[in-house]
């Protein structure tokens, strides 16, 4: 999801019809995603 939303540049909604999930989970599903790689990340 996050390599179809951020590398390939793909809205929400094209995300979410390739997926086959809703805009919801995919708006959900990066924050979630992106708190961890953040938490993970050294700085």
């Amino acid at each position: 999801m996050l390599i179809l939303r951020f590398y390939l540049d793909h809205s929400v909604e094209e995300t979410a019809e390739i997926l086959g999930v809703s805009p919801g989970t995919i708006k959900s599903q990066s924050a979630r995603a992106l708190k961890q790689l953040r938490i993970r990340t050294p700085r």
